[in-house]
Order: structure tokens, then sequence, then C-alpha cells
């Protein structure tokens, strides 16, 4: 892997491996959360895929996407803690493949520098119509994550856990904030990110990328100097636990508990880390699935993720209400058994398996090892899915039985069914 800066608060990774023939390049503007920019963030990313001053729409834009042969273009947003990206990517095939072995990476480069630095927005505006139709499609998507019920209990639990910081907020901003905005604003807005937001730049795959670094340089050297918008956000400082229900239209209730550590993991125990949530409810075989789930039938789903970012713990799982008492103290003990060391030599290894064959199959998805590097980048631990692996291998029971015995409960959220009126 290389790194270099471009600028102040703009830098480019180069990550060259020769058994891909494909190449991907990414800009990822990386800002503050808050409801205004998220909406503002969202939108973007709905406009910026469709075109640019130089492709002003989807059929002059998919006929340079086939004469990259048939490269793939997408503008996406994403959450990393108290943190905004805003990601365009674009894929194709590598230089050696292509018929007159044209240098395809630096014409990429200047593609993206296109559809970020001159969009299709006349007269300092996106267009009206254009506009109308992606706060359509928005609005949508934010009813979808209403909707899905399991998806609106974890973001009700971030809400609450995280209040009072940018962290509680949606990812996609509200429906009112989103309408509030048009083609001027949201014009403005990507001027402010060109000026202000932190640039990392992804360079994937087998190819020669010093074209592309040469594109970026001329054209996104020249920005403003800018602070890095990245940084790990304290713990949540929520005495514990907070216990909120709340009943809807639902027939399953949705229960989901929060655990934070005592402090933050270091870098070296991540190994130790990520084999403990494994083992609790990170894995088709783990304590939660084949405990809570199977073997006492209390939930019709049970999961564990731990969010590095936050340091958070969370389980959430879908049950009748009835059974809700009975699941929550079935997952407590089941940390508890952890945290002592209750389990097997088999089941560690097994569980470390697991998570090493999940890392080697990161590896065959270009598109998965962009997200990774993104993230380890802003971190500032440039750790590479083989040496995550190596440090999971090297996780010892002790390890994991301290991580386990470091989480308490924070927060208690219950979704449940509204009692009919009689």
């Amino acid at each position: 892997m290389e790194r270099k800066t471009l600028a102040e608060g703009i830098s480019l990774t180069t990550l060259g491996d020769g058994r891909y023939v494909c190449n991907r390049i990414s800009v990822n503007l990386c800002f503050p959360r808050s409801e205004e920019a998220s909406a503002q963030g969202a939108m973007l990313s709905y406009l910026l895929r469709r075109g640019s001053e130089r492709y002003p729409g989807f059929a002059p834009l998919n006929r340079k996407l086939y004469d990259l042969y048939g490269a793939y273009y997408d503008c996406t947003l994403a959450t990393l803690g108290g943190c905004q990206v805003l990601s365009l990517a674009v894929q194709t095939i590598d230089e050696a493949f292509a018929w007159k072995r044209e240098k395809i990476n630096g014409e990429l480069a200047d593609f993206l520098c296109d559809m970020l630095l001159r969009p299709n927005a006349p007269g300092g505006a996106f267009l009206p119509d254009e506009v109308a139709v992606e706060q359509k499609n928005l609005c949508e998507e934010i009813d979808s994550e209403i909707n899905n019920k399991r998806a609106y209990a974890l973001g009700r639990s971030r809400e609450i856990l995280h209040v009072g910081t940018p962290l509680a907020g949606s990812r996609l901003g509200t429906k009112e904030a989103v309408l509030a905005l048009d083609g001027a604003a949201l014009y403005r807005a990507l001027q402010r990110l060109l000026e202000s937001a932190q640039v990392e730049i992804l360079c994937s795959g087998r190819g020669d990328f010093s074209g592309a670094a040469e594109v970026f340089a001329r054209q996104l050297g020249g920005l403003p100097p800018r602070p890095a918008a990245f940084s790990l956000p304290p713990l949540p400082s929520t005495e514990g636990p907070v216990e909120v229900e709340e009943a809807l239209s639902v027939t399953q209730s949705k229960l989901v508990l929060s655990f934070l550590p005592a402090r933050r993991f270091a870098p070296g125990q991540y190994g130790a880390v990520r084999a403990a949530v494994a083992l609790f409810g990170g894995a088709p075989f783990s304590r939660l699935f084949a405990n809570v789930r199977e073997k006492q039938s209390l939930c019709y789903y049970c999961d564990a993720r731990f969010n590095r970012v936050t340091g958070v713990l969370t389980v959430d799982c879908g049950l009748d209400e009835k059974d809700v008492p009975r699941a929550e103290e079935s997952i407590r003990r089941e940390l508890a058994e952890l945290a002592a060391g209750n389990f097997t030599d088999e089941e560690l290894q097994d569980a470390k398996a697991y998570l090493k064959n999940s890392m080697t199959a990161m590896e065959d998805s270009l598109a998965e090892l962009d997200p990774w590097y993104l993230g380890q980048v802003l971190e500032g631990d440039a750790q590479s899915p083989q040496a995550a692996a190596a440090q999971i291998e090297a996780a010892t029971r002790e390890e994991v039985m301290a991580v386990c015995a470091s989480f308490s409960q924070r927060l208690r959220y219950l979704l449940k069914p509204r009692q009919r009126a009689l």
C-alpha cells in the first residue's frame, strides 16, 4: 500500500495486487454529520449518479461507461461514526486487457473529477425536475427504513444511546429536511464539501495508477486545504441501563440491548474482539443462535454486532412479547458464560475459521475491499484483511474472556405491539 498527500486534507492511497483483472477508483468525501448535512449528502448521492456537465443525463453517461469497457459507476452515502462519507466510485478492466492497451486509469480519474467537480447544474443549480424526482426517491427510501421495523428499532436505540450527539441522527436525514432543499441549495452544499470535506482517494487493483494520480493532483490538488474530518467519537456517557419501551402496530416485538466496554479497545485487541463477538452472536453457530434461538426457541432471530467506531456491542432480536423477559435473561447469561470461559476450544477455533474465511472472501471483491481500506485509512490503522486474519488467529482464550467481561449493558429498547382497544 502506498499513500501520498495531494494537498492538506486530500490524500491518495494505492493498493496494487496482480491477482485482479479489474481496477477500482473511488473519491470519498468525509464530512461531519448533522440532520441538514445528512439530507444534503443523501440528495447529492442521488443527483451525482445522473450525470455531469459533460455527460448531462443517463444516455451520454452510459455511452461514456460503455467506452470505458462497460465500466460500473455509482455514488453512495455511508455513515462512519460522527461523519458521513459521500463516495463516487468507478470500476472497469485493467489496461492490460484493453484492446489497444489504452491508459484507462487516467480516464477513470478524469471521469470521476468530471462527475464531482463539474455536475450538471447550469447556472449554479441542479435541474428542478431532477431534484424533484430524487426527493421523491429519497423520501421513499426514508419511509422504507421506517416501515422495516427491525431497522426502525435499531435506529431508535441508536438515537437514545447517542442522544445529543451527531451519531443520533439518521444517515439520510429527515423528509422535512430533504423537501426543504432546492437545486441551488444542493449546489452550494456540494461546493462547501469541495472546500472543506476531508478527501480520501483509493485506487485498487492490478494496474498502474500513476496516470490517475497525475489527474487527481492536477484537478484536486488546487482545492483549499482542510483539516481531517474523521475522529473516533467518545463512548456514549449514558449511565445504564436506560430502558425504553414503545408500542406500534406490529405483530412481532423487537428487542435491542446495547453494551459498552469500560474503555475503548486498543488496535491490537481487535482480533480477540472479533472472535468474542462471533462466539457470542456474530456467526451462524454462535451462542445466541444455538441457545437463545434454537434450543430455547425464544426468538425468530437473535444477532450481535460490534461497531468499531462507536464502540457499541448491539444485540437485536425479533420475538413474541411473552418471551421478552426470558430472552433478556438468556442473552445476558450467554455473555457472562463467555466471560467466565465456559466455551470449548473447538467453539473458539470455529469462530476463528469463520472470521478468517470472511476475510479471505473479502479479497475476492474490490467493491468490498474499498470500504474496508477506507475505514482503516480514516482510523489511521491501515491493516490488510490478511493481517486482520492473523490477528484473529493469534487471539487467546484469556483475551476473548477479557473482551466479554469488559461489556456492561447500557440500553434496553423494546418495540412491542400496540394493545387493541376493547
